[in-house]
């Protein structure tokens, strides 16, 4: 997730109260995260001209495994090298970077060669990222931004 509240970018208002006086997404389980649609401020998500999405629902939240298969899926369907940038979004943990890494690793994005790199705007996440990259055989590149 992008941001650290599922209010913005999701209908969770409309299935759940809030917890500790809002919608962290620390308080609530994958299982529940699962059930909510994507919106942004409250509208559905909208199709862009010429899209035509191949899921029956589209705009259910996915784990970031899930998108890792969805770029492997297209890119051998397709012929493609499309990589990925995930994020470790502040504030990190070395739980959250090392499922970063693992991720990425277990869907072979392994190398500079996926046209992938993971970045951050927090430094010692970066070397927890690079730690546990080398110990896989991992080259991705890490960008410490910020």
């Amino acid at each position: 997730m992008h941001d650290s509240s599922l209010a913005r970018t999701t209908n969770v208002d409309d299935l759940f109260a809030p917890r500790n006086g809002g919608y962290a997404l620390g308080d609530f389980t994958l299982a529940e995260i699962e059930t909510l649609t994507v919106e942004l401020y409250g509208t559905a998500a909208e199709t862009h001209p010429g899209f035509v999405p191949s899921m029956a629902d589209p705009y259910k939240v996915t784990t970031f495994a899930e998108v890792l298969g969805r770029v492997n899926g297209y890119n051998a369907a397709n012929g493609t090298t499309i990589g990925v940038h995930p994020e470790s979004k502040p504030p990190s943990t070395s739980a959250q970077n090392a499922a970063i890494v693992q991720a990425m690793h277990n869907h072979g994005f392994t190398g500079a060669d996926r046209n992938s790199y993971i970045r951050t705007f927090d430094h010692l996440a970066g070397f927890e990222i690079v730690g546990p990259e080398s110990g896989l055989g991992m080259e991705v590149p890490v960008a410490a931004l910020g």
